[in-house]
């Protein structure tokens, strides 16, 4: 889909995203290379190596990248810097109509293919959707390489969005989540 972007529009596809969306919605700081990252605004990756020892693995753009940003293998699939701030604006326009119509919405976000024969939980147009232990919608997307992790939760019939990023991807675990869904859903709330 990314190329068929470059193909269609003749711009590069962080340049098409970032005018087409990001631009309009106030995401100055989401894309590859065009925010012109400062160095010391951007987080480190660590990660544990063979002896468990954790090791500085650099910023994402410490990696070798073509010169317009990620290789193929990522490009338009992952890899994408981003902040909680603008994430939280993706959010917001996507309540709205400023991305999608409410008809595109409805099918980006309605349950598609099981994950699983048999299974309750559903792939929807790049979101997971399926209900909680509280019988309540959550429709979520979350991505990784390993050392960096993100999350991004939202328990639709609660009017909630969680949206969690880690730098150390071995220090999120469904522990931390299970912990976090205490805070915010009590035990006499999810009964």
């Amino acid at each position: 889909l990314g190329a068929i972007v470059e193909k269609v529009t003749g711009r590069s596809y962080e340049a098409y995203l970032r005018e087409s969306f990001f631009e309009p919605l106030g995401m100055t700081q989401t894309g590859y290379q065009l925010p012109q990252w400062e160095p010391d605004r951007l987080a480190r990756g660590y990660e544990k190596d063979f002896f468990g020892k954790t090791r500085d693995t650099g910023t994402p753009l410490d990696h070798r990248w073509a010169d317009d940003g990620p290789h193929w293998n990522l490009r338009a699939n992952g890899g994408m810097l981003s902040t909680v701030g603008d994430m939280y604006k993706w959010h917001v326009a996507l309540l709205g109509n400023d991305v999608l119509s409410d008809k595109a919405k409805a099918k980006l976000f309605k349950p598609h293919v099981r994950e699983e024969a048999g299974g309750d939980w559903f792939y929807a147009y790049g979101w997971v959707w399926g209900k909680t232990i509280r019988d309540t919608t959550l429709i979520t997307h979350n991505g990784g390489n390993g050392i960096f992790f993100a999350d991004f939760r939202r328990y639709v019939d609660d009017d909630i969005v969680v949206i969690l990023m880690t730098n150390f991807a071995e220090t999120f675990s469904s522990k931390s989540q299970r912990g976090l869904r205490t805070i915010l859903f009590p035990r006499r709330q999810r009964s």
